[in-house]
């Protein structure tokens, strides 16, 4: 493996950019977030992108004035516009974060990695960058199609973040976060395989795969006094599920992902069925609006999932 530098912020996000290509990716989804992990528009990112010139990147709202990221944007023409994005995040104080995404290709992001892990894993990922000082993330790629159970058992069995998202911050880029202002660390690239895909029975001889399990319940944040059977028109209250949710790891806000799968849990409790659970989600949540109608559908599926064994148990 080949550890490498880069020597300004530009150079460390194409480097980036071009790793992912490498292993499969081809387009990316693009969101700004501030020191709370909040989504937030960059101001001036309109005027900038139209003075490049040529056609702009699709935003999912087409309302470029209040976008608050871009959905499906090629690796080219991320490429040609990431000048303008770094300069847009370094003004306006936020997080620049890309998703990618494969036609035959999928990734799993091991975040807050541990050093020991590190070692094991460095023969199987294929980009490894340091969010800043002494926290790591590696990053694998897999031929296929995503299988989420899967992802959750390597982040369970590397000890890394169970609930990294699969959007990481581009290297180049500062890592807005409140405890570290205003001295925020630029994410760095430390070591890359290009090209490197890996697959399940490699991840399994590499011990970083955790075993099947019935996953236990976590202790509800909250409880609602009313129980239900069959259908019903009533809905929990999204309001009181961030207020009863648990603090995200940062301990900085509510983790919108535990209130939006418990909003779910109980709704599903109350008689929905999944896919209207779903829909009413996208309505309810901010952040399943976001991530859109996939996010939304895979919270229900494991909320319903979760139901039926508490059901069965």
């Amino acid at each position: 493996m080949g550890e490498t530098g880069t020597e300004t912020p530009l150079a460390a996000a194409r480097m980036m950019l071009s790793i992912f290509v490498s292993v499969g990716a081809g387009h990316f989804h693009v969101t700004w977030t501030n020191g709370e992990a909040e989504p937030r528009r960059a101001r001036s990112l309109r005027q900038s992108l139209a003075a490049l010139g040529g056609p702009l990147p699709h935003a999912d709202n087409d309302d470029w004035p209040n976008a608050i990221h871009i959905a499906r944007i090629g690796a080219a023409d991320l490429d040609r516009i990431m000048p303008t994005m770094l300069e847009t995040a370094f003004a306006d104080h936020l997080n620049l974060n890309v998703r990618p995404y494969g036609e035959s290709v999928w990734f799993i992001q091991l975040d807050d990695i541990p050093p020991d892990t590190l070692g094991r894993v460095s023969a199987a990922m294929f980009l490894h960058i340091e969010t800043s000082p002494g926290k790591h993330q590696a990053w694998l790629a897999l031929p296929g199609t995503h299988n989420r159970e899967f992802a959750r058992r390597v982040r369970r069995g590397a000890g890394s973040d169970p609930t990294a998202s699969g959007a990481g911050k581009i290297a180049g880029s500062l890592n807005i976060k409140a405890k570290y202002a205003p001295n925020y660390p630029r994410v760095a690239i430390r070591a890359v395989q290009s090209g490197r895909l890996t697959c399940i029975a490699e991840l399994d001889q590499l011990g970083l795969v955790a075993s099947v399990e019935e996953f236990a319940f976590v202790s509800e944040p909250f409880r609602s006094t009313q129980t239900f059977s069959g259908t019903t028109e009533k809905w929990p209250s999204s309001a009181m599920s961030l207020d009863k949710a648990p603090r995200n790891r940062d301990g900085t806000s509510p983790d919108r992902s535990r209130a939006d799968y418990w909003w779910c849990f109980l709704a599903i409790q109350w008689g929905h069925d999944i896919i209207t659970t779903a829909d009413r989600l996208l309505e309810e949540s901010r952040k399943a609006r976001e991530k859109g109608h996939s996010y939304a559908l895979q919270t229900a599926r494991q909320a319903a999932a979760a139901v039926d064994r508490r059901r069965r148990q």
